[in-house]
């Protein structure tokens, strides 16, 4: 059965420029690739924003989001997720900002 995106107890997260995704909040048309780093959503061992991350498999996106679809997923991140705050040492696409992660409980 589908979770409720923000229901359950698993976070997900994906790398987002804070300035655009406030941006893209306001206007969707602005394409994805500008506001992302990259399409890959992630998890942790750890149910939080801590932690080893991983990749969650196809089916725990299913059945979070009702899709598996990362472009997709990321979409939903970024409508519902709240920028959680910075993680030191991943490379952002611009090296001048430091990067961001958006969240978002599944």
């Amino acid at each position: 059965m589908r979770q409720e995106p923000g229901k359950g107890t698993e976070a997900f997260y994906i790398f987002a420029d804070p300035e655009m995704a406030s941006k893209w909040r306001k206007d969707s048309t602005i394409p994805l690739a500008q506001v992302v780093s990259s399409f890959n959503v992630y998890t942790t061992d750890n149910g939080g924003i801590t932690g080893l991350a991983s990749a969650p498999s196809k089916g725990v996106l299913e059945d979070t989001f009702g899709t598996s679809n990362d472009d997709e997923v990321c979409r939903i991140i970024l409508e519902k997720g709240e920028i959680n705050g910075q993680l030191t040492g991943v490379p952002s696409r611009d090296e001048t900002k430091d990067p961001y992660t958006m969240g978002n409980r599944g």
